[in-house]
């Protein structure tokens, strides 16, 4: 989640021991093994508690569209997905190109990202706050 969609990771102050007793580093830990990218980790990295109602369950509905999807839809398998970030940002310089590894690292976002939208597209009835976080996808 980001700040465009109101969500603030220093929203919150929690003891450090609060968090412990929690074991929010834990559960933040064996969600962030189960995403495809390093950038879903790195997001996942970011959360903080919040005890902002609203926030919680603007933030939750996704979450249960995603284990309604994961428990009862049609399975699709995304593998792990490549950081094209370094790739990308190496290639910014003129006249700088990309190795053949990189490409097809960029080609596999490409493909997954295509058959998430895709896939959340025929859904879209199902599970439209999911739908609706694929949309960049479409780009």
């Amino acid at each position: 989640m980001n700040p465009a969609n109101g969500w603030n990771p220093s929203k919150m102050q929690c003891s450090p021991h609060a968090l412990r007793t929690l074991e929010f580093d834990k559960i933040r830990d064996q969600i962030a093994e189960r995403t495809a990218s390093p950038l879903g980790k790195r997001e996942i990295d970011r959360l903080a508690p919040t005890d902002d109602l609203e926030l919680i369950d603007v933030l939750l509905q996704p979450v249960l569209e995603g284990m309604d999807l994961i428990a009862f839809g049609e399975p699709i398998s995304v593998h792990k997905i490549p950081d094209a970030g370094p790739s990308l940002a190496s290639s910014a310089a003129e006249g700088a190109m990309l190795t053949v590894q990189e490409l097809l690292g960029i080609g596999e976002i490409l493909t997954a990202s295509r058959r998430l939208h895709s896939y959340m597209s025929e859904n879209r009835q199902k599970y439209p706050r999911l739908w609706i976080l694929t949309q960049p996808l479409q780009a």
